[in-house]
């Protein structure tokens, strides 16, 4: 059997810390899909709060408003891998 015959699809959560507060976005397939949910969601932010800055890195980005206000946005691989249910 092929290793990749028994891989499952992988999931990304994406969730930002603002103001103390953890809210959860959602879950992307893909790792790129999860940080353009966080920077379309950034960006939407901008109305808000002002001018949008953000500081990516591997596991999300970091945004920063001209109000003065920062929001935290994580990407964590939550589901995917090896399926465990895959027989031999």
């Amino acid at each position: 059997m092929n290793r990749s015959d028994t891989l499952s699809s992988d999931a990304y959560m994406v969730s930002f810390l603002s103001q103390g507060i953890r809210h959860k976005l959602g879950v992307s397939e893909t790792h790129s899909a999860a940080l353009v949910r966080a920077e379309l969601h950034a960006t939407a932010m901008a109305e808000h709060y002002g001018t949008l800055t953000t500081v990516a890195w591997e596991d999300g980005l970091h945004a920063c408003y001209e109000n003065g206000h920062h929001v935290l946005y994580r990407v964590v691989l939550v589901g995917g891998g090896i399926d465990d249910s895959a027989t031999a």
